[in-house]
């Protein structure tokens, strides 16, 4: 008998192919694909519609590797394998300043180098989100800064504008991902 959660998934994947028909169905995270019965339906649908989606899987890569491996049917089907280095500390540091501009903040050099020294320290661990973090980290710097300016015990009527949009050093912390 085949599971409820086997069908419910085997509905899903078809009912995805046929939105993409003519067009590109993107899986983020294909390894989160658990059934066999989900990758056997996977591997069905992309051989019925191979005219006319085109298949991308994304994840990361040792985790891509893995999944690939234990299902062979996928290999002989994906022709092309991209691999996107992760982004250099120097890159994400770019990526942050940019971010922290957009949203209209000053940010300190000291507060750079904090980040910049950070992103050295967090780019090479398993599961790294580039620049997901980049965001992350900028959310809490900002709920930092927050926090910091209330805890002076001045009124935000009493703060000069410049303090308002200003990212220091101390705002910036180490996410646990």
């Amino acid at each position: 008998g085949m599971d409820l959660d086997g069908l419910l998934c085997k509905h899903k994947i078809r009912e995805a192919f046929i939105a993409a028909q003519g067009g590109v169905l993107f899986i983020d995270e294909a390894y989160s694909l658990e059934s066999d019965t989900a990758v056997a339906v996977l591997i069905q649908e992309m051989e019925y519609h191979r005219e006319d989606v085109i298949v991308i899987l994304a994840g990361y890569n040792e985790r891509m590797e893995k999944f690939m491996e234990i299902n062979e049917g996928l290999i002989s089907r994906i022709p092309y394998w991209i691999d996107f280095p992760d982004y250099t500390a120097d890159e994400l540091t770019n990526i942050f300043k940019l971010m922290t501009q957009e949203r209209g903040f000053h940010v300190t050099d000291e507060a750079i180098k904090e980040a910049h020294y950070i992103f050295e320290k967090v780019r090479n661990t398993d599961n790294f989100g580039n620049g997901r973090y980049v965001r992350n980290l900028i959310d809490r710097a900002s709920q930092n800064q927050a926090v910091r300016l209330l805890s002076d015990g001045k009124e935000a009527s009493d703060l000069k504008k410049g303090e308002l949009f200003l990212i220091t050093k101390n705002d910036i912390s180490m996410l646990e991902e």
